[in-house]
């Protein structure tokens, strides 16, 4: 019962961890492609314009960058994604609690994955990654969904004992 109670801590404080981690890619690369003025980040869900959002990054730039660079700036967060993807392995190594803690941590990165594979609405990553790259939106929502799950099928592998 007390792990159950952990593992539900562990994987709300994951979902802020991140958000958070999600939105400060998108800083750290505007700064990286453009000259930043200011910048703030929402890793908790508010409302923005009138909209629901579940976490958001708001900058300014001194002058707009090129069209291709702003597309980095929206594609930076599947970079920490991919990273907790390539960890997947170093659960192999550990057992009991200390595997699902960090598999529940891990798991924050496929989900964002996920989720931002989905591209739903017009202001998603997913769509202004297709728009400044001039791509179908197909391209990456395939690419991710194809990810995510080998991802969630390391996890499996990682957990059932074959």
């Amino acid at each position: 019962m007390i792990e159950i109670v952990i593992c539900v801590l562990i994987g709300i404080v994951t979902l802020f961890l991140w958000n958070f981690i999600h939105e400060m890619s998108h800083v750290l690369m505007a700064k990286i492609v453009g000259d930043v003025k200011t910048w703030t980040i929402k890793p908790y869900p508010h409302m923005h314009r009138g909209s629901f959002r579940f976490a958001g990054a708001y900058w300014m730039w001194k002058r707009l960058p090129e069209d291709k660079d702003r597309g980095w700036v929206y594609l930076a967060p599947r970079l920490p994604d991919l990273l907790a993807i390539l960890a997947i392995p170093a659960t192999f190594l550990l057992t009991g609690l200390a595997k699902f803690i960090l598999l529940i941590v891990l798991a924050g990165g496929i989900i964002d994955l996920f989720v931002g594979s989905l591209g739903i609405s017009d202001k998603t990553d997913l769509n202004k990654i297709s728009r400044h790259f001039a791509i179908n939106p197909w391209l990456p929502r395939v690419v991710g969904f194809v990810i995510s799950a080998l991802a969630i099928a390391a996890i499996v592998v990682s957990i059932c004992p074959f």
